[in-house]
């Protein structure tokens, strides 16, 4: 399925937000994101934009809408954490998946 793109209304700020979990930062940091640099994505990560003054939620959510997809980093991390399929669920179906291991893909219900 190709994913819909941004609502027509509004005008993305980045390409994506990357969803990742915490513990898989340093493939992130390392690999992901010079590739993404390289390759002239504009993206959107917590730790580079997030308001730390701000309720986490209110920053995903803000930056969910401001990318036109979400950048799901598939780990079996990814899978144990609610906050990553809380993120998904915000993206509205807007979604790439990028698995990493061997996680299982996670209920297409809580992602869509």
């Amino acid at each position: 399925m190709v994913p819909s793109p941004a609502p027509s209304s509004s005008v993305a700020e980045f390409d994506v937000f990357i969803s990742y979990r915490s513990k898989d930062r340093g493939w992130v940091e390392a690999t992901l994101l010079p590739r993404l640099t390289a390759w002239g994505v504009a993206y959107a990560i917590d730790f580079l934009h997030f308001d730390q003054n701000l309720p986490f939620e209110e920053e995903m959510n803000h930056f969910v809408a401001a990318s036109r997809l979400t950048l799901i980093v598939l780990t079996a991390n990814w899978n144990e954490s609610p906050f990553t399929l809380f993120e998904a669920d915000a993206s509205a179906g807007r979604v790439v998946v990028l698995r990493l291991d061997g996680a299982p893909l996670p209920d297409r219900k809580s992602v869509v």
